[in-house]
């Protein structure tokens, strides 16, 4: 019964990524999925060659390859993924399936469909005010470092070759759109009815908005009426630039369910274990 609602939820949630796909995003897709073909290629051979670090790596590059390809192919852009993936690779995933330890790492690879339909909505948000071309700009860098196992300094040094900003702020940039986009992840993952804990480091060095609500508990309206005084949008900014609190869904089971509607806060039960840098 647990597998066929699964199996369901999946084929719900692709029905969802289909209808969201148009040919514009699908073509960024496309783009993502030849890069992609292009490092599990290199990454099946060295797992062939006895490579367990490329092996973890290529089974959740394959995992990544078929989820794509699933996505575009419900949306009726089966063309693109036949001009950029190859059946000889498929040949090689195939190989790399049978080595010792694959299928083990195949059982703790996620779907990523509920990935591919956020990346697709921050494709359309410029929340920090970039412009339209830098943000689409970071809008590819993000589905490369999403998908296409490259390094993230690889990856903004491309991005500093194609746009006329300073280092230090394109990693506030990208540092930022990561953040908006695992927060929308959650997002997609959430009910009207849910309520959702404020969550992540506590340090001594908090910016003041972080140190007001880490810990409380609220409603999606009462987050946004938030003003985090930087950035519009609190549910996927949090507190701002560079910030890495959440707001998490909370079970309907939690003791944190007390806490809506008061301002009270039960910071113990809202860290990220081991990080105590300033967010």
């Amino acid at each position: 019964m647990s597998e066929t609602l699964a199996i369901l939820t999946e084929a719900e949630t692709l029905a969802k990524v289909a209808d969201a796909i148009g040919q514009a995003y699908a073509t960024e897709l496309g783009r993502v999925l030849r890069d992609l073909e292009r490092e599990l290629r290199r990454l099946v051979l060295e797992a062939n060659a006895g490579s367990l670090t490329a092996l973890a790596r290529a089974v959740r590059a394959a995992k990544l390859r078929r989820e794509i390809q699933k996505a575009l192919e419900a949306a009726g852009f089966s063309d693109l993924t036949e001009t950029a993936t190859s059946a000889s690779l498929d040949r090689l995933v195939e190989q790399m399936g049978k080595l010792r330890g694959a299928a083990k790492l195949a059982a703790f690879t996620t779907s990523d469909q509920t990935r591919i339909l956020a990346l697709k909505e921050i494709a359309r948000l410029d929340l920090l005010g970039a412009g339209e071309e830098l943000s689409h700009a970071l809008w590819r860098t993000l589905a490369q470092g999403l998908y296409s196992q490259r390094k993230v300094v690889d990856l903004l040094e491309d991005l500093s070759d194609a746009v006329d900003v300073e280092a230090s702020r394109l990693q506030t940039l990208y540092d930022t759109t990561v953040s908006v986009f695992g927060r929308q992840v959650e997002a997609m993952k959430s009910t009207p009815e849910d309520v959702f804990a404020y969550i992540g480091p506590v340090a001594e060095k908090l910016r003041p908005f972080c140190r007001a609500h880490v810990g409380k508990v609220y409603t999606r309206p009462e987050i946004d009426a938030l003003d985090n005084g930087q950035l519009p949008n609190t549910f996927l900014t949090a507190g701002g630039w560079n910030c890495r609190h959440i707001f998490q869904a909370v079970s309907k089971f939690s003791a944190l369910q007390d806490l809506v509607g008061t301002e009270e806060s039960s910071v113990a039960q809202c860290l990220v274990p081991g990080q105590n840098s300033t967010p």
